[in-house]
């Protein structure tokens, strides 16, 4: 979990339940890693981890700071990216 840490929960602009990370620039970037990050996060105690919440991160090492998306289906496999999201 050192190449990312957790920014903060909350809801998003359609009413649903995210958790935002945002790469730390120690390791491989969030986007390299995204099929470690999402094992990691789904098993967090409820309050952080991300099952039935979006998963949206800011990879300042790949990207230009945009919020982009981690998909996942709940049990810890991550199934693609969805890039240029906005939460707000």
């Amino acid at each position: 979990m050192e190449n990312y840490k957790i920014i903060e929960k909350g809801i998003d602009k359609n009413g649903e339940a995210y958790v935002l990370i945002e790469d730390t620039g120690i390791g491989m970037s969030i986007t390299n890693a995204a099929k470690k990050v999402v094992e990691e996060l789904t098993n967090l105690p409820n309050d952080f981890n991300i099952k039935g919440k979006h998963l949206f991160y800011i990879d300042m090492i790949d990207t230009d700071g945009q919020t982009d998306e981690l998909l996942h289906d709940n049990n810890g496999n991550f199934k693609g990216f969805k890039f240029g999201n906005s939460i707000l």
